[in-house]
């Protein structure tokens, strides 16, 4: 009996997913067209894909599945690195990087004209991720807000030392007393 031969990891394993239906992008308030620019696709009938791609040459490494309205994440294939990139690194600016911890938040950035943000696909932000934000004149860090959320508070902490080791002055964005977690919960971005 021999071992089950993996597929190859290429572009043609996104082809089984499709685009988000319109109620997932109304929930989450992004636009299709951003969902486009990240590749964001959906899988059977609640699940969000998200691709992980090589920050240098855009090949896919895997991706991440997120379960709608729930906190299930999968990785696919299981073990693949997501601390050597940042999702949507090809979105990044020479102007303007944003940071988020979700995927879903990038695009919803995105989703109100905003270019440049990026996703750590969670709360700490490793060298690897903030190395590859040199390259931006102005990086804002929009992890979830700091003053409602402990992973937060040490995330960026842990960002602000790391950044400052290596030459990069960062921005934090400021929730002031909105008590939300996340720039994905702001209902308008740009104005408040």
């Amino acid at each position: 009996v021999t071992a089950k031969q993996e597929l190859p990891m290429d572009n043609s394993r996104l082809a089984l997913f499709t685009e988000p239906p319109s109620w997932a992008l109304e929930k989450r308030r992004l636009t299709l067209e951003a969902c486009k620019d990240y590749e964001i696709l959906w899988h059977g009938e609640k699940t969000w894909v998200l691709p992980i791609r090589n920050p240098h040459d855009n090949t896919l490494w895997g991706w991440q599945e997120k379960v709608e309205g729930e906190r299930v994440f999968k990785n696919r294939p299981a073990g693949v690195t997501k601390s050597r990139t940042l999702f949507g690194a090809h979105e990044l600016t020479p102007e303007l990087a944003i940071v988020v911890e979700s995927p879903l938040d990038a695009a919803r950035i995105r989703s109100v004209g905003i270019k440049g943000a990026v996703a750590a696909f969670g709360a700490q932000v490793s060298e690897s991720q903030i190395k590859l934000l040199r390259y931006s004149d102005i990086v804002i860090v929009a992890l979830d807000n700091p003053k409602v959320d402990a992973a937060g508070k040490k995330a960026c902490e842990s960002f602000l030392v790391s950044a400052r080791k290596m030459g990069i002055t960062a921005r934090f964005f400021n929730y002031a007393s909105t008590g939300i977690k996340d720039v994905g919960d702001k209902v308008n971005i740009v104005t408040g």
